[in-house]
């Protein structure tokens, strides 16, 4: 990205950094200015179409839960910010009006919640955390601590879950916001098999600049 690139440019030349100071700092300015580009375009998507909550909830949701889980991503950064905004605003739309929100509550827990949970858990217990083949994890120490967060996560999740269970929210937006926390866990699901991989690799194709 050109506008990290010239920031670490010339950060990197006030404070005497070698060029591969200057890589890395670019890589972490261009990752932070994509998350914000994420929130802005959640942000403006929500208010625009009235599912502001949902729409942070699964930006939130899925930011947090991937530190510690890895998974399938793209590499270009068009194809990641496209790949990523379509997401959030689909799954957002999909909770807000299209998740019948007058059911018992019976009905989301068994439905939604057990299945989504239990999908997780057992997904991220046989491959979290997952790595890039560039950036492998091999550091038992470090992989046993992002274990023990990915599941410190999911339990935060599931307390949070529980809540939106038991309050009542204008418009059942309870139901909605926590059919959103429920797409967030199917959708990092997802990033943890090989088909999100293959996906990903053809959004790449799309695009010819690297995130880097």
């Amino acid at each position: 990205m050109n506008l990290a690139n010239i920031i670490a440019e010339k950060l990197a030349e006030k404070l005497g950094y070698n060029e591969e100071q200057r890589k890395v700092m670019a890589y972490g300015l261009c990752a932070a200015i994509q998350m914000i580009e994420l929130l802005l375009i959640s942000v403006v998507f929500g208010l625009v179409f009235n599912c502001l909550y949902e729409c942070l909830i699964v930006f939130l949701g899925v930011g947090l839960m991937r530190k510690t889980t890895g998974g399938a991503h793209c590499s270009t950064y068009m194809a990641c910010i496209l790949t990523s905004s379509l997401s959030i605003c689909l799954i957002a739309l999909l909770c807000r009006y299209f998740v019948p929100c007058y059911l018992p509550k019976w009905f989301y827990v068994v439905f939604g919640m057990m299945p989504a949970f239990i999908c997780f858990g057992a997904l991220a217990y046989k491959r979290v955390p997952q790595a890039s083949k560039n950036k492998p994890i091999t550091n038992p120490a470090k992989i046993k601590r992002l274990r023990r967060q990915c599941f410190a996560t999911l339990l935060i999740y599931l307390m949070i879950a529980i809540v939106f269970l038991l309050i009542d929210w204008g418009e059942g937006r309870n139901i909605t916001s926590l059919c959103a926390l429920i797409c967030v866990l199917y959708w990092q699901s997802f990033t943890l098999t090989s088909l999100s991989t293959w996906l990903a690799q053809g959004m790449d194709r799309l695009f010819t600049s690297d995130i880097d």
